[in-house]
């Protein structure tokens, strides 16, 4: 089956999540000093709060971040001090990979806690990657990476768009079993790659879902993306990738039309300026119907009474003119 007649599922529903910001440690330092992370601030709600490679954290006071947070450990987390705490809420993960480590100050008030559920007394023995926990793990459980083909989410297709010089990235999942979050990827090269963005994932879902992300700003020549599915259990996989020029331009060539449903999908790789007109065209070349979009790009969906054999025509009067067959 063609790609894009796959990204047609894309109109059955729209459950869009929002991207969480990438923190990390650049030194060793307090978790409650604002000079030991990247972005000048301490870690907040919602944060992806990475510990880098040969970096040492410390938990010296009482923090609790009460809305899910993601904390990934490739160096080292340190407890200090009687009572010192750090208390991630209901729906957020921790990993420790390999070379990562957790380790108390040796007294049993300092912890470590998810939902309210200590997961870590300063007083246990260190906690060694690749490990990681969840509300549903019972504490700390193994972390193994499988292949692809083990992985319980089914990725239906993802697009780029272009608007102004932005990328549009828009993808979608049929089925989601314990499923953790996305990391939007992006390479100049096509070889070395970069988590530009985490995106929570549904988790559990037999339905379709749909995922966006905006890259702001992108000034290389040809930008590559490719999205990579993080479950709970640590596994991973990959989708394909795709890749934008920063001088596209949208002509009727690389417009995409296809129809499931009473629904029309357009696909517009680069935003277009102005009002278009869709028309729904009987074989005997009547207008049955017509809509008007305006300044479209990425994936446009229309809905439609009409059922049977149509043709659909896109024009704005100018250099865009375009017609499809599709079964409505």
């Amino acid at each position: 089956m063609n790609k894009f007649y796959l990204s047609v599922a894309l109109v059955l529903s729209f459950n869009f999540s929002f991207s969480a910001p990438v923190i990390k440690s650049v030194k060793d330092g307090y978790w409650n000093q604002a000079s030991t992370w990247n972005l000048n601030r301490t870690p907040e709600v919602g944060d992806t709060i990475v510990i880098v490679a040969g970096n040492t954290i410390t938990v010296n006071n009482d923090i609790s971040l009460n809305a899910p947070s993601f904390l990934k450990i490739y160096g080292k987390l340190a407890f200090q001090n009687n009572n010192s705490t750090l208390s991630l809420s209901s729906g957020s993960f921790v990993w420790v990979f390999s070379g990562g480590m957790i380790m108390g100050g040796g007294s049993a008030s300092q912890k470590l806690r998810l939902d309210g559920t200590s997961i870590f007394d300063g007083d246990d023995d260190p906690v060694y990657g690749p490990v990681m926990a969840s509300v549903s793990s019972g504490g700390f459980a193994a972390m193994v990476n499988a292949a692809p083909i083990t992985l319980p989410v089914k990725f239906l297709e993802f697009t780029i768009s272009k608007t102004n010089n932005d990328a549009l990235i828009q993808w979608s999942t049929s089925q989601e079993i314990n499923a953790s979050m996305y990391e939007v990827q992006r390479s100049v090269n096509g070889n070395d790659w970069n988590t530009i963005a985490y995106v929570l994932a549904t988790g559990n879902s037999s339905t379709i879902n749909n995922y966006s992300y905006t890259d702001n700003s992108i000034s290389a020549t040809v930008s590559y993306y490719r999205i990579k599915e993080v479950d709970v259990d640590g596994k991973t996989t990959l989708t394909s990738t795709k890749s934008i020029k920063s001088g596209i331009t949208t002509t009727a060539s690389n417009i995409q039309i296809a129809a499931m449903q009473k629904k029309v999908l357009l696909q517009f790789p680069q935003q277009i300026s102005g009002n278009l007109v869709v028309r729904f065209v009987s074989r005997n070349g009547q207008v049955l119907d017509q809509q008007s979009i305006s300044n479209p790009v990425g994936q446009v969906v229309l809905n439609s009474k009409l059922t049977g054999l149509y043709i659909i025509s896109i024009s704005n009067g100018q250099q865009i003119n375009i017609a499809r067959q599709v079964m409505l």
